[in-house]
């Protein structure tokens, strides 16, 4: 147990300097920007609704009023709801967000640090799994941050922690558990559920393939029931999801598949050539890509066969099927990476499980560890200082961060419905003004502003003097209201 203890505690040391090295103490604290400040903009929005309009659990609404009042529905809203209550007890911060985000990112990898106490002897090599996935530079950037993606796969490593202990104890009080846990893990994130399948998969196949006694005659009934509680709760909330959008004619949430037999050769080209040239420099240290293969090759030859086998090999394939299947979401959004990244991590775990056999000497082993993982959480600062203070894509004005205070000082009340641009995104300037209405997204002829004044639009918000010239919006202006730095308001002409 003292050993135990030891890793723990060096474990807990290790992620505290990447808190340190990667200026985490001041990320923290930052409003939504950078990489994908869209998506993050819509999560803060969904939990700021809860709070100001005291929206009941199944009633998620945004600021933007594509669709119904801005109602619209995608992943479970555990996360936020949460947030809203601590909104209401300590006022609005949104920092609360951020820090429950990456207490579920620490416990989901200290949960793997656990289950790597079940498998290896030495267990100075758990620490390996555990810190691989906590340097992560692209799962420690979500997992900081608003997105629920890194949340869904930390509860399903969770859930991984309890389902081994369950076919060790054969107790079904830790399977339960376990269900719950994948249960929530889908619900937030549907593809969570790559590690829930592989589990029950691989339960199937070493318990009526190989005829190996994973799980006891009388337990069937439990297996069955947990399999039954997660498919259909995860049914239950997607009809609720589908049907909650339709009512509200809402567009604004991906809900679909985008698999690769849609795209163009040039289109898949592309993407792959995205992602290995781009996309993987921010998901892993280089070296850990090459330690990587050559941990799956140790993998193939030596890893004895059993339930962590065919578990290990049921998540690729599962990784490599929800690739396909959101093939083109991988062009811009590497959020969508994170759940099928699951495979990467048991590959690096059973490839610790081969290299627990090996005859190698303590003190070079935990040399190399401790090297290996200070320059990852040297790469992984790097990234979080790259995204956050060097980003070269779309950013808009700092104004936006304070311009809410002003905004109430001239009159403008927080239910004004209001047009601001220039905004791609469908939430994110609408977030920090605080203002319900429309920006630049989902707008096509016959859906644009001159549609959305006949709608109640009261003001026209403007960040960019270029727009001043632009008749779609200047034939809209009427008296200007106020400034506030580079944003200026306008009143709607009728």
């Amino acid at each position: 147990m003292k050993l135990h203890l030891k890793v723990i505690f060096v474990f807990c040391c290790c992620c505290l300097l990447t808190f340190l090295l990667s200026d985490s103490l001041s990320i923290i604290k930052l409003r939504p920007q950078s990489v994908h400040a869209w998506r993050q903009a819509d999560c803060v929005s969904y939990t700021l609704n809860y709070y100001q309009n005291n929206q009941s659990f199944f009633e998620p609404q945004t600021h933007t009023l594509v669709g119904k009042n801005g109602h619209a529905a995608s992943e479970f809203p555990l996360l936020y709801f949460i947030t809203a209550r601590f909104y209401k007890w300590f006022g609005v911060h949104e920092w609360f967000l951020r820090a429950l985000n990456f207490l579920i990112f620490f416990i989901g990898c200290l949960c793997l640090l656990l289950i790597g106490f079940q498998f290896f002897d030495n267990k100075w090599l758990s620490l390996v799994p555990a810190l691989f996935t906590f340097t992560s530079p692209f799962l420690y950037y979500y997992g900081l941050n608003f997105l629920p993606d890194v949340p869904a796969l930390s509860l399903a490593l969770m859930g991984s922690l309890f389902a081994f202990k369950y076919t060790r104890n054969k107790n079904v009080v830790l399977w339960y558990v376990a269900v719950l846990v994948f249960s929530l893990a889908m619900l937030i994130k549907v593809s969570a559920g790559i590690s829930f399948v592989a589990f029950i998969g691989a339960m199937a196949i070493q318990q009526f393939y190989t005829r190996q006694s994973i799980i006891p005659t009388k337990h069937y009934k439990h297996i069955f029931t947990g399999l039954f509680i997660t498919v259909a709760l995860n049914i239950c909330w997607i009809a609720f999801v589908v049907s909650y959008n339709k009512q509200s004619s809402s567009q604004q949430n991906l809900t679909g598949i985008y698999p690769i037999w849609d795209e163009q050769i040039r289109i898949i080209l592309y993407i792959c050539k995205r992602t290995l040239l781009y996309w993987s420099l921010v998901i892993l240290n280089p070296l850990f890509w090459l330690l990587l293969v050559a941990g799956f090759f140790l993998l193939v030859r030596k890893i004895k066969a059993g339930l962590l086998r065919t578990f290990i090999w049921l998540n690729l394939v599962g990784a490599v099927l929800y690739s396909l299947l959101w093939f083109r979401a991988y062009q811009h959004h590497d959020y969508y990476m994170i759940n099928p990244f699951v495979a990467l991590i048991w590959i690096a775990f059973g490839a610790c499980c081969v290299i627990d056999l090996m005859p190698l000497k303590q003190l070079y082993l935990n040399a190399g560890m401790g090297l290996l993982f200070f320059l990852a959480i040297l790469y992984c600062g790097k990234v979080q200082t790259d995204r956050y203070y060097h980003f070269n894509g779309e950013a808009i004005s700092a104004d936006y961060y304070t311009v809410e205070p002003y905004l109430r000082s001239i009159g403008i009340s927080r239910k004004d419905i209001v047009v601001s641009v220039p905004d791609k995104t469908p939430n994110l300037t609408l977030y920090f003004l605080n203002q319900p209405g429309w920006t630049e997204a989902f707008t096509w002829p016959g859906n644009n502003i001159d549609n959305f004044v006949s709608q109640g639009v009261r003001y026209i918000i403007v960040g960019d003097s270029g727009y001043l010239n632009n008749p779609l919006y200047a034939k809209h202006m009427g008296e200007k209201v106020g400034s506030y730095g580079s944003i200026a308001i306008f009143k709607i002409r009728h």
